[in-house]
């Protein structure tokens, strides 16, 4: 006699090595063989039930939006009169805002190999100690080249 192997309830029946993507298609391939069976009702519960959290979501965005543009222009306001928001502070937001974007500059920058501003200061300090030390030599050169002939009027 040939037993029928059966797997444990708790197997995972998707194939080893399927990616995420590939799973929810699977998903969506079985709920829609188990809508032609169940018929247009499981179909039409599915579809509400996606409306549903399509609107959900909406909503919770539309909120976050509605909040974000609150803010804004509560702090516009503030900057508009002249007035610092308290959330502020001395290191507040636009600080931050103004460090990231500078910290993104410097980065990108280096990355293309321009030099940075410490490397920048070090080359004009080595470029005034060069000047200082040639200046010396350059002066006694001028007085020693014989000044250049005035052409002859005539």
């Amino acid at each position: 006699m040939t037993r029928k192997k059966t797997a444990p309830p708790h197997a995972d029946p998707t194939p080893p090595g399927t990616d995420p993507a590939q799973q929810i298609w699977l998903a969506g391939l079985g709920a829609f063989s188990q809508a032609q069976k169940q018929g247009s009702q499981a179909l039409q519960k599915m579809l509400q039930d996606g409306l549903d959290l399509q609107r959900q979501a909406q909503h919770s965005a539309e909120q976050k939006i509605a909040d974000a543009t609150e803010k804004m222009s509560a702090m516009a306001q503030q900057l508009a009169q002249g007035k610092v928001p308290i959330s502020q502070g001395k290191h507040g937001p636009w600080d931050t805002l103004e460090g990231l974007f500078e910290q993104r500059v410097v980065q990108a920058l280096q990355r293309q190999g321009w030099p940075t501003a410490e490397q920048l200061a070090q080359l004009q300090a080595r470029v005034e100690t060069l000047e200082q030390a040639l200046l010396p030599t350059t002066k006694t050169t001028l007085r020693q080249t014989k000044p250049l002939r005035k052409p002859k009027n005539g």
